[in-house]
Formats: C-alpha cells, sequence, structure tokens
C-alpha cells in the first residue's frame, strides 16, 4: 500500500517500523509524496547518521535541502546495516539475509511478513535453507572424487558442496564463480542447471580472488541502489557517489557535494541539469518533440498517458 509520509515518533528496529526519520522541521508538511512503504531499507540505515548530521548543524534540515551525498563506502554501511537488522529481526545469518533481500529487491517489510508466515517454505521458494554446506561425515583420509564438472579425481578436502549436495572441486568454483562476476551477476546460483540453490555471500567471497571480491561487493552495492526509489547516482560523468532524497518525486534540484553538480533527482539526466522553471514532464515533452520520430511522440502524445510506474506510454483500447 501507500501512505503519506508522516513523523510517527521513535520505535526500536527489533520491531521493523515504519516509522519516518526526516525531519522534524517537516513534521505535518502537506507536500510529502507518497511512497511504497516496503521502498525505506536505505532510509532506516542512514537514519542516524542524519540525525546526527542535522544535531551537529544546530537545527533541522529544510526541505529545500533535505537530501544527501553518499560515497560508495556510506553506501555499503548503509546496505550491510540492513542486512544485520533483518538477520536479527529474524534470527537468521547475514549470509542468509543478505541473499534474502536480494531476491525480493531489498523489500524489507514484505519479506519479514512473508518470511514469518512460514520459513521453511519461503526460503526453499528462495532457494535457501538454514543448513550449512552439505557434510559427507567422516571421510578417509587421502579420498578422492570425481568434479562434476571438470570430471578430474580430486582429493575431498580440495571440494566443496552447497546444501544441495552438488559437489565441485575449489578451481571450477573459482572459474565459475569469477566468470558470474564479470557477467554483472549478483544472484548466483548452484553451478548445476537443475538445480535453484542460491550461492551465499561467503561463499562468492571464499573462492575467488582479491580484484573479483571488490568487484561483487561493487555490484551488491548497484544492486541494493537500483532498488530503492530513494537513491540514485550522481549522473554527472566519472562522479561515483549517489544522491539519497527524501522524496523521490522531488521538484527542486539536488546538488552532489562530490562534484558540485545540480540537477533534477526525478530526471536524473545529466544533458538536463537542473531544468527549472520547466517542469519535468515539460522537459519529457520538448526532448521528445524534438527527436528524430517527432511525428510519432505527436501521436503518443496526442493518444497515450505515461504509466505512473514505469513511465512507459500506455494506450487505452476500448473492446466491444
Amino acid at each position: 500500500g501507500v501512505r503519506k509520509t508522516k513523523k510517527q515518533g521513535n520505535s526500536t528496529s527489533a520491531e521493523m517500523s515504519d516509522d519516518d526519520f526526516f525531519v522534524d522541521g517537516d513534521e505535518g508538511s502537506d507536500d510529502f509524496e507518497e511512497y511504497e512503504e516496503d521502498d525505506k531499507a536505505l532510509e532506516d540505515a542512514l537514519s542516524a547518521d542524519m540525525k546526527k548530521e542535522k544535531a551537529g548543524a544546530g537545527g533541522g534540515m529544510s526541505r529545500s535541502t533535505s537530501f544527501k551525498s553518499l560515497s560508495s563506502v556510506l553506501l555499503q554501511e548503509g546496505m550491510e546495516s540492513v542486512v544485520a537488522e533483518v538477520s536479527d529481526v529474524l534470527t537468521i545469518s547475514n549470509d542468509v539475509a543478505e541473499s534474502l533481500l536480494r531476491a525480493n529487491n531489498w523489500k524489507k517489510e514484505t519479506l519479514v511478513d512473508n518470511f514469518s508466515d512460514n520459513p521453511t517454505k519461503f526460503l526453499k521458494a528462495a532457494g535457501l535453507t538454514l543448513s550449512g554446506p552439505a557434510s559427507a561425515g567422516k571421510v578417509p583420509a587421502g579420498t578422492k572424487v570425481n568434479c562434476l564438472i571438470c570430471l578430474d579425481s580430486v582429493p575431498f578436502d580440495e571440494t566443496f558442496a552447497m546444501s544441495c549436495g552438488h559437489r565441485y572441486c575449489s578451481s571450477c568454483w573459482k572459474l565459475y564463480l569469477e566468470g558470474k562476476i564479470g557477467e554483472c551477476q549478483v544472484i548466483v546460483k548452484c553451478p548445476n542447471p537443475k538445480c535453484a540453490t542460491l550461492v551465499l555471500p561467503s561463499t562468492v567471497r571464499r573462492f575467488v580472488d582479491k580484484a573479483s571480491v571488490e568487484q561483487y561487493t561493487a555490484q551488491c552495492v548497484k544492486n541494493f541502489v537500483a532498488e530503492s526509489r530513494h537513491i540514485k547516482w550522481c549522473p554527472f560523468p566519472g562522479c561515483t557517489s549517489a544522491t539519497y532524497c527524501d522524496t523521490f518525486t522531488r521538484i527542486k534540484p539536488v546538488t552532489c557535494t562530490s562534484c558540485s553538480f545540480s540537477y533534477c533527482f526525478n530526471c536524473n539526466d545529466y544533458g538536463i541539469g537542473d531544468h527549472r522553471p520547466a517542469s519535468c514532464d515539460q522537459v519529457e515533452k520538448w526532448n521528445a518533440k524534438a527527436s528524430d520520430q517527432a511525428e510519432n511522440i505527436n501521436w503518443l502524445i496526442a493518444n497515450t498517458k505515461r504509466c505512473p510506474h514505469c513511465r512507459s506510454p500506455i494506450e487505452k483500447v476500448l473492446f466491444y
């Protein structure tokens, strides 16, 4: 569901509160935008940090400045904070919590509700279990097994199997996981094509080299940002910072503190930047009209409306 944001007071993270942390000076404001209740993961994670900054500044943050530039380090800390909170609330490992959040598009409240209804069923549907790697019991020293990928006979202690039991040698695990990282995949399944078991983040970091770990971590942060409507990467070429904004349909521009570039948070376009006094819709129509397909665009403008969620043009068709 959706609701108007409104400051409700303090609550503990263990209760998975929907309370908002912005801004003392904005309490009761009528210009807050509606947003999805589940789209609050980063908001909750940054709440303490934002409040400290506001307290240090000697007052509440105004509506015109209620945004924050975030480095990759802060983004990673925010992501880890959300993982730790879900792990604590559901009493599961950070590994499983991170995988569940990623598989559920970082929708924290929805994840907690569905997990509480039937944990075993929910975990199975996500390709996870609460059990650790597969145990083969006591294996005699010198035992060798055939890797199911390279088909080589390798010492048992140089192989690894997840809870699904599909066992592969360490070299094949390394090549497989580094290949997935090279493809920018953050949700990785068991090498067995018929197995839906997810590879946990700790397993990825266990087998790949340092450079691949850094690349994987960066991709995980990008996935975290991509699922939030309240945070976007700065569009200035070469800038690696992101901007968090308390409302994703903000009209006033934001300014990246890393590169000093001011831009419309809603449009998030370097070529457009701060387009005031024109509205976002006016800029969109102007760009469309100026494009090479002006005639087609004119028809789209006259006969379609923008989907409120994905902004794609849609046409209402009546069937008789």
